[in-house]
């Protein structure tokens, strides 16, 4: 179950052929500009390491960390098999959601625990909880957005991240038919 929170997803995509030359193909995409239709700012990506039949590569930037969560990829083409074994992990992205739940949290803090505390009041007082309520459903709700919100994200991601992902790959293998 706690595998659907961890920011990694890891699979084998099998084409119907896969290209000779797939890992080089995909390296050269990487180098230059690894999501064609992606802002430059968002599409930085370093290769780490490259052999004929494995790549390495990972987001090289803020903004590309959290574009589309593949901050960090390991694969390995079989050309014997056809098929090509992935691994790739998306903790910066985690990171920024992590980042935007309390971003959220601190914004409800802003204007509705600060105004119970403290008597100011940007809204007509009715508006505002009382301070019981505040304990039993304000400060919960703060919970909520920094820690279970994230989670909730990296599991919802999982699944675009992976198609989006195979489709990546798919475009890589059928380059220069």
């Amino acid at each position: 179950m706690l595998g659907a929170f961890h920011p990694s997803f890891e699979g084998v995509w099998r084409p119907e052929r896969l290209a000779e030359d797939f890992a080089r193909r995909l390296a050269a995409r990487v180098r230059s500009g690894l999501l064609p239709a992606a802002r430059p700012r968002r599409n930085r990506y370093e290769v780490l390491s490259e052999t004929d039949e494995s790549i390495r590569f990972r987001s090289a930037a803020l903004l590309t960390s959290a574009n589309i969560g593949w901050n960090d990829v390991e694969l390995r083409a079989d050309r014997g098999a056809g098929t090509v074994t992935y691994r790739v992990a998306y903790w910066a992205w985690a990171r920024f959601c992590m980042f935007l739940g309390l971003g959220l949290a601190a914004l409800f803090a802003v204007l509705v625990v600060v105004p119970v505390l403290t008597g100011w009041h940007l809204f007509p007082e009715d508006f505002y909880p009382t301070a019981s309520e505040l304990v039993s459903f304000a400060l919960p709700m703060m919970g909520f957005w920094c820690f279970v919100f994230p989670w909730v994200l990296v599991a919802m991601h999982k699944r675009p991240a992976r198609l989006g992902f195979e489709t990546l790959l798919a475009e890589v293998n059928s380059d220069g038919r």
